[in-house]
């Protein structure tokens, strides 16, 4: 240290002043991620079921790419993203299941479903906190 140099106080001790951990992103919010999901449904908007499995499954690729960069676009850090999308016949029978452990003030699903009179398509949207 040059001589007439003041030492900045925090190093003068031989500490370095601690800072307050930084605050948690806000909770993940699947009400906002509900008309981003409806959105990504308007490239079926018009169509009509195809026994194509190849179309199906472009699709259900593409919507489902559509949502995780939404997500992603919300809430950029500190989840994990899961999607899926189900395309099938309209008036064919299904069922699904989510069983999850999770903090519940941070962690989300959103599920979405379009019909139409040919097909149905359903998308749900996981958000999980990981920090």
């Amino acid at each position: 240290m040059l001589a007439g140099q003041v030492r900045p106080p925090a190093l003068a001790y031989g500490r370095v002043p601690s800072l307050p951990p930084p605050p948690l992103n806000p909770a993940f919010d699947g009400e906002l991620l509900r008309p981003l999901i409806r959105r990504a449904f308007v490239r079926l908007a018009g169509s009509s079921w195809t026994k194509d499995a190849e179309r199906s499954k472009e699709w259900a690729r593409e919507i489902g790419e559509d949502v995780k960069r939404r997500m992603m676009e919300q809430e950029p850090i500190g989840y994990k993203y899961l999607v899926s999308c189900s395309i099938a016949e309209r008036g064919q029978g299904g069922h699904g299941h989510l069983t999850t452990i999770w903090d519940g003030t941070q962690d989300v699903a959103v599920s979405e479903t379009f019909t139409n009179d040919t097909l149905f398509c359903s998308v749900l949207a996981v958000a999980v906190r990981y920090n």
